[in-house]
């Protein structure tokens, strides 16, 4: 290797904490990736410095300085963030593994979602499996299935992306036992849905609590999701 890549290699860190005092994110990515002005804008937009540092150092951890920056310059990483991204890094994480290691690493596959679910094989329409065995059921309020209430709040999110409780309503975990009440069952609902997601390795479920209308929403993905999740959960349950 030649003394200047190893100058950049050992000096990456440093060019990216100078670029975030001086020129920003948008400057990093036209100076160091080569990335197109058009396209750096847009990803300056919604995107901060820190963010894709973190980012750009789980990519680099499995192709590369180089290859990281080719995926930059020429794939779609810029366009994921939140639960899109965290799928792209599962996909990424299994096409690696199953890479010969004593070889040098193809970059292409790494460019996008799409690329890596075709070097993997999985077609477009498939979904990703929902590993059971990483619920752990008794955690998670929302899905205990013979709780008609839970049952009531899992079906209101799955069937209509949305979920509205009476201000004096209480979540019972028993007969005997009273559970949240009110706006604190929106705030467990909330809690458990990321501990829910995190745990299946499903990325961020995207959500909002509004407690002046005493309702929380998800969007069409969680929604989706959690109809496979629920499956998957009652089917423990029997």
């Amino acid at each position: 290797m030649s003394s200047d890549k190893n100058e950049r290699f050992i000096n990456r860190e440093n060019t990216f904490v100078n670029m975030a005092k001086d020129e920003g994110l948008e400057e990093l990515l036209i100076g160091t990736f080569q990335v197109k002005r058009e396209k750096a804008n847009q990803a300056a937009q919604t995107l901060e410095l820190d963010q894709f540092y973190q980012n750009f150092v789980r990519l680099e951890s499995m192709i590369g300085f180089e290859g990281g920056v080719e995926v930059v310059k020429e794939g779609d990483f810029l366009d994921y963030q939140n639960s899109k991204l965290e799928i792209y890094f599962q996909l990424a994480m299994t096409v690696h593994g199953k890479m010969d290691s004593s070889l040098p690493i193809p970059i292409k596959p790494f460019y996008s979602i799409k690329s890596l679910k075709s070097y993997l094989g999985i077609k477009e329409e498939e979904k990703m499996p929902i590993d059971s065995s990483k619920l752990n059921i008794a955690s998670y309020r929302l899905l205990h299935k013979d709780n008609p209430a839970s049952r009531r709040y899992l079906d209101s999110l799955i069937g209509t992306g949305e979920v509205n409780v009476d201000r004096n309503e209480f979540w019972n975990k028993s007969l005997r036992a009273k559970g949240g009440r009110g706006q604190d069952i929106l705030r467990r609902i909330g809690y458990e849905l990321p501990l829910i997601f995190n745990d299946l390795e499903l990325g961020k479920p995207e959500f909002e609590i509004n407690f002046g209308q005493n309702k929380l929403t998800v969007n069409k993905k969680t929604q989706e999701i959690l109809g496979r999740v629920r499956d998957q959960a009652y089917s423990l349950q029997r």
